[in-house]
């Protein structure tokens, strides 16, 4: 794992960095940004760093389709216990009641397992697109004896930490842009951070 060649990875081919870019600015059409960053993870776990060529574009686009739908599944549960605890404490602020610390006392523990689960999901979730990727099967993003094995392993750890980390600089930095900055920081994250897990799993 080459933290500096990952960095520069999206910056080699300036071309394919802008057309990810402007792609990832418009709803639905990002999909085809999302592929494409799928396709780059998967060079990554063959150990290459070139940019995918911008092809076959119907298969970015249900890769990136794929992919939304393979996150929103992980992130259901915590999402469902997420709205039960907030529909619980605004129940009873509308109750007429006014604020109801047995409400709170019930929601607590509902935030805290949403958070924990959420955390948690959101953890994995890269091991199993990589696994999805490296497989080419759907149902591969479920295989969670694979997918934990790999997820918790020292290599993964510091790959997911120290891409966690540059995504959040990358967005931050970039959303001083108006309106496109967080898609632009969003692609550019996303491909550094790929890189990075696929080089690590591709280790595993």
């Amino acid at each position: 794992m080459d933290i500096v060649e990952s960095i520069k990875r999206p910056f080699s081919d300036i071309k394919k960095w802008i057309i990810g870019c402007l792609l990832m600015i418009i709803p639905i059409v990002n999909l085809f940004s999302l592929g494409y960053i799928l396709e780059s993870a998967r060079l990554s776990l063959g150990k290459k760093r070139d940019l995918p060529e911008w092809d076959n574009w119907g298969n970015l686009f249900i890769a990136g389709l794929l992919n939304t739908v393979i996150g929103f599944i992980y992130l259901l549960i915590p999402g469902i216990l997420l709205v039960i605890a907030l529909g619980t404490l605004l129940l009873s602020m509308f109750s007429g009641e006014g604020f109801n610390f047995g409400a709170l006392l019930a929601a607590g523990p509902l935030f805290i397992l949403a958070f924990v689960l959420g955390l948690f999901a959101i953890y994995i979730l890269p091991s199993a697109i990589l696994n999805w990727v490296k497989e080419d099967r759907f149902g591969a993003a479920f295989s969670f004896g694979t997918i934990l094995k790999k997820a918790f392993t020292g290599k993964y750890f510091v790959a997911w930490i120290v891409g966690a980390i540059i995504n959040v600089v990358v967005v931050s930095i970039l959303s001083f842009i108006p309106f496109v900055g967080g898609a632009i920081g969003s692609f550019t994250g996303m491909i550094i951070s790929y890189t990075l897990l696929g080089e690590a799993v591709a280790e595993l």
